[in-house]
């Protein structure tokens, strides 16, 4: 086994502390059984070969059989790399939720390249400053119109691809590109293997100004996930609908991955929430459905409490953001079904979640327990390990982690220590079972004339106020006490809290007189990262700037 860093040219170094980590990191996962040299990439080919002709993906347009997708995928793959994008090099994806994504997405392992997930939502900026700083050569979007005025300041973007739309001069259209012959050879001689870097895993989290971009090997993410499913149990026989978005962590893993691992099928959509949505579910019945929290809450509101449009589901798996507890109960009690929370981070990746077979008391009081062969610690500020029940920093090391960040080294010596731990910088509380609360983060305290303020744990108060269907807590300044708390609520449809209703719930809820919030934001949704986490930062930055009330 090579002792090199893993695959990618530079900026795709891997730095210290993990770089001198590596090698023993690589050899230790192997020898356990958790990284192999299979790939998403060859699963694909190993299950096409095994049943052709069964569906595997649909979206609003199409159905996609096993086979047609590895195929789709090995043309694209050589597409690719017929059009001089460099083996090697950073492609990102810029997409709408379809079958088409996961064809662009294996065929970017099939042809070694690196992705990366970019949000349909993103301008100028966030696109010339991650693509830039990752010196992309290829782009595959399905928003040409407001890429192709950027050019100018991308001059490592050689490969333009059109998806779902008409191809500006210059620009290349993916459905051409998929029809064409693959070619083995090409393939055989730039596929990736499972301890290559893969791809790019944006994260903003509260750290940085600037999105901190993690490396991801297919064996990091391929063993997390395999892990995970010993406790979900999705088989092949499973039909998942994914509604959040591909290009975040959460539609990217259960809409591409899952199927690979698995040989269930998955479904995607972009129908918002409403009839029509209501109708396909009604049409598809899926067995498995994977949403973020506020497309739960107005979910269960379309379906007006109709239980047989989910007389099929077994499970529901919430990520991205905790879902609120009255949420949770209601969902459970009209899908039928338990709904599994999911901690992890889009960097470190080291999964907690609950079994679905634990009792609701139990998979609503916490996140869950770490999953086989990763290791969670609960630490002080001297890096002390503290007794069960007491509050500390988590830390957490595995096969499922990222390998740091892109050209980043002050995170890097933030996040990992030297001994490979990463620090998530969440608080949390571990019980004697091995089951994990977070109730915070350390740099996200809010300071009130001198004393600390959690918001998670006025979030998760709050979340059982029936008419909350999402809140974020965030400090607003104050010109004496430095900050005070912000509630910015997604109230449930037909509902107005008001601050003083919602301060006298939480004091009936015991929380102290000084950590009630002092302002109230009512907004339709919350801001988001592309990783379906609430964007914190810009939050924050929007409430000061119109003045919270």
């Amino acid at each position: 086994m090579s002792d090199a860093p893993l695959a990618g040219p530079f900026p795709l170094e891997i730095a210290e502390p993990l770089r001198s980590l590596l090698p023993g990191l690589r050899e230790r996962f192997h020898r356990e059984g958790w990284w192999t040299s299979t790939t998403f990439a060859s699963r694909a080919a190993e299950l096409a070969r095994e049943d052709p002709d069964r569906p595997v993906l649909g979206d609003d347009v199409e159905t996609m059989t096993r086979r047609e997708l590895a195929e789709r995928a090995a043309r694209l793959a050589t597409a690719l790399a017929a059009a001089g994008v460099p083996h090697g090099s950073v492609i990102g994806l810029q997409m709408a939720n379809s079958a088409k994504y996961a064809v662009a997405n294996l065929a970017c392992e099939l042809a070694g390249l690196v992705w990366v997930n970019l949000s349909r939502a993103y301008g100028r900026h966030e696109m010339t400053d991650i693509l830039g700083h990752l010196g992309a050569t290829a782009l595959l979007t399905s928003e040409p119109a407001a890429v192709e005025p950027l050019r100018a300041e991308l001059p490592a973007l050689r490969v333009l691809v059109a998806v779902d739309t008409p191809a500006p001069v210059g620009w290349l259209a993916y459905d051409e590109l998929v029809v064409g012959p693959a070619d083995p050879a090409v393939i055989a001689s730039r596929h990736l293997g499972g301890d290559d870097v893969y791809s790019i895993a944006l994260s903003s989290g509260t750290t940085s100004a600037r999105p901190k971009e993690a490396m991801r090997s297919v064996n990091s993410m391929y063993s997390a996930l395999s892990i995970m499913n010993d406790d979900l149990g999705v088989g092949g026989d499973d039909r998942i609908l994914v509604l959040a978005p591909q290009t975040g962590g959460t539609g990217y893993s259960y809409s591409v991955a899952f199927p690979m691992i698995t040989g269930a099928r998955a479904d995607v959509t972009e129908l918002p929430v409403g009839d029509e949505l209501v109708a396909r579910i009604r049409e598809l019945r899926p067995t498995v459905l994977v949403a973020v929290p506020t497309q739960m809450a107005r979910l269960l509101d379309a379906a007006g409490g109709d239980r047989a449009m989910w007389s099929a589901l077994r499970l529901i798996i919430n990520s991205g953001a905790p879902l609120l507890g009255e949420v949770a109960a209601r969902a459970e009690e009209e899908c039928g079904c338990p709904i599994v929370s999911v901690y992890g981070a889009t960097d470190g990746l080291v999964p907690v979640m609950a079994s679905p077979g634990e009792p609701p008391e139990v998979r609503h009081a916490s996140v869950g327990r770490v999953i086989a062969g990763h290791q969670l610690r609960i630490v002080d500020d001297a890096g002390n390990d503290v007794a069960p029940g007491e509050t500390g920093e988590i830390l957490g090391f595995g096969p499922g982690m990222a390998f740091g960040y892109v050209d980043n080294p002050a995170e890097m010596a933030r996040a990992w220590d030297t001994d490979g731990w990463w620090h998530s910088g969440d608080l949390g509380v571990l019980d004697a079972t091995g089951h994990l609360r977070v109730v915070g983060r350390k740099k996200e305290m809010i300071l009130r004339g001198g004393v600390n303020i959690s918001p998670l744990e006025i979030e998760e108060l709050l979340g059982r106020h029936p008419d909350v269907v999402e809140v974020a807590v965030v400090p607003v300044v104050h010109p004496d006490l430095l900050e005070q708390a912000c509630a910015v609520v997604v109230p449930r449809a037909g509902t107005t809290p008001t601050l003083p209703e919602l301060c006298a719930f939480l004091s009936n809820e015991g929380l102290a007189k000084f950590k009630l919030p002092e302002h109230l934001v009512l907004r339709d949704e919350l801001p988001r990262t592309a990783a379906q986490k609430i964007d914190k930062l810009t939050l924050v930055r929007e409430v000061n700037e119109a003045g919270a009330a």
